[in-house]
C-alpha cells in the first residue's frame, strides 16, 4: 500500500516479502505467523496514549550543560556507547547544569525538565554494535542523543514496556518505519516513535505485569549483543519467550531469522550469513553523518 500522511513507505525498507506482511499486520496489532491463515491479536497502541516525548538534543543543549564536577538537581544519560550501553536497565552518568546564559533565558533549563521521564528511547541507531532501543532508570532523566518519554505509569508497566521495547516484534516495527540515513544507520523521528504501535501494557492484568515485572528483574542487567546479531542473541531470546508466554502467543524465532538476514539491519548482502563473519567496528559519535 502507497504511504499515508507523514508515514514511510515502508515497502521499501525491507528485503524480504515475508517481513513486509509481517510487519504490516503489526500495525494492524496483529500477529502473522508463516504457514498459518489465522491472524493472531496482539494488545497493541500508539505510544503517545502512554506519555508524551521529550525534547529533542537541541533543545536540551540550548537549556543545559552536561557537568561531571558539579551536583544538579538534574540527572542526565549523555551520548549512545555501544560498549557502555549493554543493558536495558542503567544509571544516569552526568548531571545537566542550567545554561543561565540561554538565548531562550535562564528559566528554559527547569522548563525543559519538566518533560523528562524514566525511560528513554534511541533517536539514532548503528545497529552493528548498538544493542538497545529503550533503556530504563530509577529516577526521571534527560538523554541528548534520546528521547525521554514522560508518563504516568505504575514501574511494573514500565518495566513491560521495556521489555517489549527491547524484543524482535519491536525492532521490526522500528525498523519499517526508520529514517534511512547510511548503509544501516537510522533515525527515528518524534513522530515515528509517537505513532509506533506497542504493547499497551494498561490492558495487562495484575498477575501479567507481576510476571513481566519479575522477568525485568532477572533481564534488564544482562547484557544484550548487537541488533544485527539478535539471531545469537540468548537474551533476547528469552525477551521474546517471556513476551510470547504471558501474551499467550506463538514463539518468534521466525522473525529473528528473517531480521538477520535483512540488509538494512546488517549491512551485508541479502544471503544466509556466515557466523565466522566480523562485526563491522563502531562508528564513533563524532564519525556520524549529518541527520538534520
Amino acid at each position: 500500500p502507497r504511504a499515508e500522511g507523514e508515514q514511510n513507505w515502508y515497502g521499501a525498507l525491507f528485503a524480504q516479502t515475508e517481513l513486509i506482511r509481517i510487519y504490516r499486520m503489526l500495525e494492524e496489532k496483529q500477529l502473522r505467523i508463516p504457514g498459518m491463515k489465522q491472524m493472531v491479536p496482539l494488545p497493541l497502541c500508539r505510544l503517545d496514549s502512554l506519555g508524551a516525548l521529550g525534547p529533542d538534543r537541541k533543545r536540551i543543549s540550548e537549556g543545559f550543560s552536561p557537568t561531571d564536577d558539579d551536583w544538579t538537581p538534574y540527572p542526565g544519560f549523555w551520548g549512545h556507547k555501544s560498549a557502555r550501553d549493554r543493558t536495558i536497565k542503567q544509571q544516569p552518568n552526568t548531571h545537566l547544569a542550567v545554561w543561565l546564559e540561554s538565548p531562550r533565558g535562564p528559566d528554559y533549563g527547569p522548563h525543559l525538565w519538566e518533560r523528562a521521564g524514566r525511560i528513554l528511547l534511541v533517536e539514532r541507531l548503528w545497529p552493528i554494535t548498538h544493542r538497545v532501543l529503550a533503556i530504563g532508570f530509577d529516577t526521571k532523566i534527560l538523554g541528548n542523543t534520546w528521547w525521554s518519554l514522560q508518563s504516568t505509569m505504575t514501574q511494573e508497566q514500565e518495566k513491560a514496556l521495556l521489555l517489549w521495547l527491547n524484543s524482535s516484534l519491536a525492532l521490526t516495527l522500528y525498523f519499517g518505519r526508520r529514517v534511512v540515513t547510511r548503509s544501516a544507520w537510522m533515525q527515528m523521528k518524534q513522530p515515528g516513535w509517537q505513532s509506533m504501535p506497542v504493547l499497551d501494557v494498561r490492558s495487562l492484568s495484575s498477575e501479567k505485569l507481576k510476571r513481566f515485572e519479575q522477568a525485568y528483574d532477572d533481564l534488564s542487567t544482562k547484557d544484550l549483543q548487537p541488533l544485527a546479531k539478535l539471531k545469537s542473541d540468548d537474551v533476547r531470546a528469552e525477551i521474546d519467550i517471556v513476551i510470547s508466554t504471558i501474551l499467550g502467543t506463538p514463539e518468534v524465532s521466525f522473525i529473528r531469522d528473517l531480521l538477520d538476514r535483512e540488509p538494512g539491519l546488517t549491512a551485508e548482502e541479502l544471503a544466509a550469513r556466515s557466523k565466522s563473519e566480523d562485526v563491522d567496528e563502531e562508528v564513533e559519535e563524532d564519525d556520524q553523518p549529518d541527520l538534520l
